[in-house]
C-alpha cells in the first residue's frame, strides 16, 4: 500500500481497496479480532522502526515532510 497506488486510483475515479479487501490482505480475515489487529500492527510497527526511511519512500508527499525535517534536526 502506498501513496502513489491511492493517487492514481483516485485519479481514476475509484477506490484502489475496498475496507474488507484491505483487511484480507493486512490480517489474512476480512473480520480480524482485536488481538489479530493489535498483533499485526506490533509487526509491522516493529518492522518499521527498523528503517523509517521505507515510510519516506512509501509515503513521500505525507510522511517526507516529517521525516526530512526530523532528519535535519542536529
Amino acid at each position: 500500500m502506498t501513496e502513489a497506488n491511492w493517487r492514481l486510483a483516485r485519479q481514476e475515479g475509484r477506490e484502489p481497496y475496498t475496507r474488507g479487501q484491505l483487511k484480507q490482505l493486512l490480517y489474512g480475515t476480512s473480520k480480524p479480532t482485536i488481538d489479530i489487529e493489535t498483533a499485526k500492527m506490533l509487526e509491522n510497527m516493529r518492522e518499521i522502526i527498523k528503517d523509517l526511511r521505507k515510510l519516506r519512500t512509501a509515503f513521500p508527499g505525507g510522511f517526507g515532510p516529517l521525516f526530512d525535517e526530523i532528519s535535519s534536526w542536529k
